[in-house]
C-alpha cells in the first residue's frame, strides 16, 4: 500500500511539472501570438495558483508589450473559466490594467471588459476598490470616460462623491474637441455613472439631453447604447420611444442584410429587462419581424418591466 502511495505521489508530481511546462509554454506564445490555442490545463483547478503567480510575474513586467499581452490573457481566461471564484480572480487583475502609466494598456482593456460584458457579480470588493482608486488625486490622469463608466455599472454612489465635480457642469459648454460630440467627454460619462448608481435627477438630466438629439441617424445608436447604461424605468420607456422614431426603416448598414437601424434599440430593450420575451435565434431580416410583438408587449407591461442591473450595456 505504501509502495502505491508513493508511485501516485511521483506519478502526480510528474503530471503537474509535465502541466506547469504547457502553461508556461502557452504564455511565451501567448506573448507572441494572442490567438494561440488555450491548453486545458490553464483551466484545471490544481494550476490555477501556478498559472495567477506566473501572470502576476508578467502583468509587472517592465515591457509595455509584456503586460498588454498579459492582461489580454488573463482577459482571455476570465471569460472562458468555468470556475467562477477562478473567473473572479482574473478579473481582479484585469481591473488593475486601469492603474498602469501607459495610457494604451488602460484604453484597450478598459474597452475588452466592457466588450466582453462581465456580470456585476464578477467584480469583487478588490476589484472595485481597486477602480475606486482611479478617484483618487494621483490618479486624475488616468480616469478615462470608459472606467468612469465601469464605476458606474459596479460602484456605490457614496463612494464616487468625487464625480460630482464633473457632473455639476453644464453638458452644452462640455463637446469633444476633435469630434465635437457632446457625449465623448468626461462630464457625460460622470453624469451617466451617477445616475446608473441611482442619481434619480442626474438620470432625468442625461434621459432629457438625449431626447434633444433622438431624431439625428448619426447618433442613433449611442442614444440607445447610453439610455440602455442607465436601467430606469424611464430609460427603458424612452428606449421604447426609440424603437418607434420616424428612422426605424432606415437600413443599419447599406448592405444586403437589410436589417433596421430599429435593431439597436430592440437589442437594448432584451439587454435591460428580465422578463422581456425573445427568440432564441435571429439573424438578418428575422429582426425586422420582432419589432411589432416587442411594442405590443412594451404597451401592455408598461410600468411593470423588471430591470436587469447585472449587465454594463
Amino acid at each position: 500500500m505504501k509502495k502505491f502511495q508513493l508511485l501516485l505521489l511521483s506519478f502526480m508530481s510528474v503530471f503537474s511539472l509535465c502541466a506547469q511546462n504547457e502553461i508556461d509554454e502557452y504564455i511565451q506564445s501567448t506573448l507572441n501570438d494572442i490567438y494561440c490555442k488555450m491548453p486545458g490545463s490553464i483551466q484545471s483547478d490544481e494550476n490555477q495558483n501556478y498559472i495567477l503567480l506566473q501572470l502576476e510575474k508578467y502583468r509587472n513586467d517592465s515591457s509595455e508589450d509584456v503586460r498588454q499581452k498579459t492582461y489580454r490573457l488573463i482577459g482571455n481566461i476570465a471569460k472562458s473559466a468555468t470556475d467562477t471564484t477562478y473567473s473572479k480572480q482574473m478579473v481582479e487583475k484585469l481591473v488593475l490594467s486601469q492603474l498602469d502609466s501607459i495610457y494604451s494598456i488602460r484604453a484597450s482593456i478598459v474597452d475588452f471588459i466592457i466588450r466582453f460584458g462581465f456580470k456585476k457579480s464578477h467584480f469583487t470588493p478588490t476589484a472595485v476598490n481597486s477602480l475606486y482608486a482611479l478617484l483618487l488625486p494621483q490618479n486624475k490622469n488616468k480616469l478615462s470616460k470608459n472606467n468612469i463608466l465601469l464605476i458606474g455599472f459596479v460602484g456605490n454612489i457614496g463612494k464616487c462623491d468625487s464625480l460630482y465635480s464633473y457632473a455639476k457642469e453644464n453638458l452644452d459648454e462640455h463637446v469633444d474637441r476633435y469630434t465635437n460630440n457632446p457625449f465623448n467627454t468626461k462630464v457625460w460619462a460622470c453624469k451617466l455613472a451617477l445616475a446608473r448608481m441611482g442619481d434619480e435627477q442626474l438620470a432625468d438630466e442625461c434621459i432629457n439631453f438625449m431626447k434633444r438629439y433622438k431624431n439625428d441617424i448619426v447618433q442613433y445608436h449611442t442614444l440607445c447604447k447610453y439610455t440602455s447604461y442607465i436601467r430606469t424605468n424611464k430609460a427603458v420607456d424612452f428606449l421604447n420611444e426609440l424603437l418607434n422614431v420616424d428612422l426605424l426603416n432606415y437600413p443599419l448598414k447599406p448592405t444586403v442584410s437589410g436589417e433596421p437601424l430599429a435593431r439597436i434599440a430592440l437589442e437594448c430593450l432584451w439587454r435591460s429587462l428580465y422578463d422581456m420575451p425573445q427568440p432564441v435565434r435571429y439573424t438578418g431580416k428575422e429582426i425586422i419581424n420582432q419589432i411589432q410583438p416587442t411594442r405590443k408587449w412594451m404597451k401592455s407591461n408598461k410600468g411593470k418591466y423588471k430591470i436587469n442591473a447585472d449587465t454594463f450595456w
